[in-house]
This record gives structure tokens, sequence and C-alpha cells, in this order.
């Protein structure tokens, strides 16, 4: 039994929507980790939550020198 295909949809239910966020939000960060060290780039995101709090991620650990090192090129 294999996982079944769920329908992209907003999800209304306040608790569960931070649930999926958090989970959805590691799964994002790990895979931008993995990206990293397997093409060896540096990358950066930035993610708003529900509630507006921003995550940050940046490979080398400094997601400001990161952003800065795009504007400057």
């Amino acid at each position: 039994m294999g996982r079944r295909k769920i329908e992209i949809q907003k999800i209304e239910s306040k608790d569960r929507l931070m649930v999926t966020f958090s989970k959805r939000r590691a799964g994002l960060f790990k895979k931008a980790h993995e990206l990293s060290q397997l093409c060896g780039v540096n990358v950066a995101i930035l993610v708003f939550s529900p509630a507006g709090k921003p995550f940050t991620f940046s490979s080398d650990g400094n997601f400001d020198e990161t952003i800065g090192s795009f504007h400057r090129d």
C-alpha cells in the first residue's frame, strides 16, 4: 500500500495549518541543505509563517551575507 494522493487546497484549521507549515518548512530546509551539499552551491530561503513570522535558511550559515552577495552582483 502506497501513499494516497492528496488534493492541494487551503487548510482551514489553524492548528493543522501550523503543524503542516512546520513540517513542510523543515522538509524544504532539508532539501535546500541537500542541494547545497550535492551541487556545492549557496542556498538562501526566506519563508513567512501563516502568523507572519519570518524563518530563514542559509547553506553557509549566514543568511544576510548570502543575500548581500546576491545584491552586490
